[in-house]
């Protein structure tokens, strides 16, 4: 087995960006900005790409069991703010225009290194941030799919690449909506992301890189 020292550096640090969740076109729809005030904990995020199951060796101690070895989706926490600047209409929570529904988020991924990026993906959701509140919740940085992708399979500790790091940036667009209107509008954040293998047993991908 590889022995493996992980070190995040301050060039991977969370740059996403803040933008406006308003549709300019129509006076109703300009009731609030919605924001991303935390992405992983503002924390860069750190992918792995097989967990070990239950064990990491077999009965002897010292061969590298592999028969419970798995992928599993890695999901990341996220803090929306739904901050009201229209005084026109009410703005308060459970009021049309009030709150803000987030419905939908694509992921595209880029790399300066020149390798190929992963392939972008598209993901529903349903987070309501009532109105100069925030709301919690997860989205699904990488899928099962993603990760079978042998641009980030051949990265396990078992693979044509174990041991070497890939560096990318989540490129994420929210798609939502006001309550009580069906117009959508939009909103981005960016994540730098290590991909790598980590030997462990925890399979709860959300605490890898927190």
């Amino acid at each position: 087995m590889r022995n493996r020292i992980i070190v995040l550096t301050a060039s991977l640090a969370v740059i996403y960006g803040v933008f406006a969740g308003c549709d300019t076109g129509s006076q109703n729809s300009e009731r609030s900005i919605i924001t991303v005030s935390s992405l992983n904990n503002n924390s860069p995020g750190l992918v792995d790409v097989l967990c070990q199951g239950d064990s990491i060796f077999e009965a002897d101690g010292t061969t590298v069991k592999t028969s419970d070895d798995g992928i599993v989706p890695t999901w990341i926490p996220i803090i929306f703010f739904n901050k009201p600047y229209s005084g026109l209409n009410p703005t308060e929570s459970g009021l049309p225009y009030g709150d803000y529904v987030v419905e939908r988020y694509t992921i595209d991924w880029t790399r300066t290194d020149g390798g190929t990026p992963l392939p972008s993906t598209d993901d529903q959701t349903s987070i309501i941030v009532p109105s100069d509140e925030e709301a919690f919740g997860y989205i699904r940085l990488v899928s099962f799919d993603s990760k079978t992708n042998p641009l980030i399979f051949d990265l396990n500790y078992l693979g044509a690449r174990a041991g070497q790091i890939d560096l990318m940036t989540a490129n994420i667009t929210f798609f939502g909506r006001e309550a009580g209107t069906d117009r959508v509008t939009e909103f981005q954040a960016r994540l730098s992301v290590q991909f790598l293998d980590i030997i462990s047993t925890e399979c709860d991908e959300n605490e890898f890189g927190n």
